[in-house]
C-alpha cells in the first residue's frame, strides 16, 4: 500500500488503470462461467470506451463490438416506434369514443357535478358521487 500511496503523476495513473483493467478482467471471467453474456458485453465495450488505444483489441472484436451496438440502437428505434404507434392508436380511440353522443352527454354530465356547489347535510344519505349537494 506506501508503494501504491508514493506513487506520482503518470504512474500513479497508470496503476489505477491496471487496477481497473484486473477488476473488468476479474469481472469479464465470472460472466463468462456464468453464461451472463450481457455483463460480458457491458465490460468488453468499457474496454473499448475507454482503454481501446491503449490496450489491443482484435478487429474482429471491435467489429463485434460496434455490431451489438448497431442492433442494439436499431432494436431501440422499432421499440420507441412500436411504442409510439400504440401511444397514437390508444389516443386516437379514446377519441372516437369521446366523440359519441353517450360519451360526451357523460361529459357534460361529469361537468355539471364539478360546478354544482357542495353542501354538507348532517344526518342525511348521498351518493359519493353526487357529494352531499342541496338542490
Amino acid at each position: 500500500m506506501a508503494w501504491f500511496i508514493e506513487l506520482e503523476g503518470q504512474r500513479y495513473e497508470d496503476a489505477c488503470n491496471l487496477g481497473a483493467l484486473e477488476e473488468m478482467r476479474r469481472d469479464i471471467q465470472r460472466a463468462v462461467r456464468g453464461s451472463n453474456w450481457g455483463t460480458v458485453a457491458w465490460e468488453v465495450g468499457r474496454l473499448f470506451d475507454h482503454y481501446h488505444p491503449a490496450i489491443t483489441m482484435s478487429l474482429a472484436l471491435c467489429n463485434a463490438i460496434q455490431r451489438m451496438r448497431a442492433l442494439s440502437a436499431a432494436a431501440q428505434e422499432r421499440h420507441d416506434q412500436a411504442a409510439r404507434e400504440a401511444v397514437d392508436a390508444a389516443v386516437a380511440a379514446e377519441v372516437a369514443r369521446r366523440a359519441t353522443e353517450e360519451a360526451w352527454q357523460k361529459e357534460l354530465e361529469r361537468r355539471a357535478d364539478i360546478d354544482s356547489p357542495r353542501v354538507i347535510l348532517v344526518g342525511a344519505q348521498t351518493s359519493p358521487s353526487k357529494g352531499d349537494q342541496v338542490t
